[in-house]
């Protein structure tokens, strides 16, 4: 699990909607949705969002970026260098997250949900999880090429070479890379009441939440 950068703890920022759906699961409940809104300029909103059934212990949660000209793309790649390690990294459930040069791969659980994070705690996660297997590692040959990975990524986060590339691949094109100048400065947080509503929002957050439930249901099955 990667180590995430925006944590909202406040329930009072989210709107709550019904979604006008069953549960698929104990077929009495009423789905409801949690969401909020996140607007970036230049590059489309990012929407954080809970569904859980009134009857059973059913709870999808999700993190999912919108562009504002359409669809993402299922590929996102950039060279991590000192000028892209602020960038803010959109992970939806299911994407995978890898620095090919150095054979690493985390896939996004499914359980937990989407996360937020930076190309800089991309590289702080990696050198954790390689931490946590030397731990468990006996063989001392093992033990050297963890080693010597862990040294790389620790270098890499502190003077980028630009040589290690990051990728992001998410086959339902909800997660991103978005560059740390369109959103350090100008990320204005939304919180959308049912009073003076967005009503554009609204819709496509209710979208987006119906699809994700269908979703949810097919990888369940």
């Amino acid at each position: 699990m990667l180590t995430p950068v925006i944590i909202v703890e406040d329930s009072r920022a989210f709107t709550e909607s019904k979604l006008n759906m069953s549960c698929p699961v104990c077929k009495q409940g009423e789905l409801i949705m949690h969401y909020r809104v996140s607007k970036i300029p230049y590059f489309g909103e990012i929407f954080l969002m809970t569904i859980r059934c009134t009857n059973c212990s059913l709870r999808i949660s999700d993190i999912l970026a919108v562009h504002e000209k359409g669809e993402l793309p299922e590929r996102h790649e950039i060279k991590i260098s000192k000028e892209r390690l602020g960038d803010l990294v959109v992970l939806s459930s299911g994407a995978i997250v890898m620095i090919p040069e150095l054979s690493i791969e985390m896939t996004i659980s499914q359980e937990t949900g989407g996360e937020i994070t930076t190309v800089e705690g991309v590289l702080l996660e990696s050198i954790e999880y390689i931490n946590l297997m030397l731990k468990e590692e006996k063989n001392p040959e093992k033990r050297k090429i963890l080693e010597k990975l862990r040294a790389i990524l620790e270098n890499e986060r502190k003077k980028p070479s630009g040589k290690l590339t990051l990728v992001v691949e998410d086959r339902h094109q909800r997660s991103a890379i978005i560059p740390e100048k369109l959103w350090s400065e100008k990320v204005e947080e939304e919180r959308i009441r049912a009073l003076g509503m967005n009503k554009d929002l609204q819709k496509k957050a209710l979208t987006l939440g119906k699809q994700m439930v269908r979703e949810k249901m097919k990888e369940l099955i």
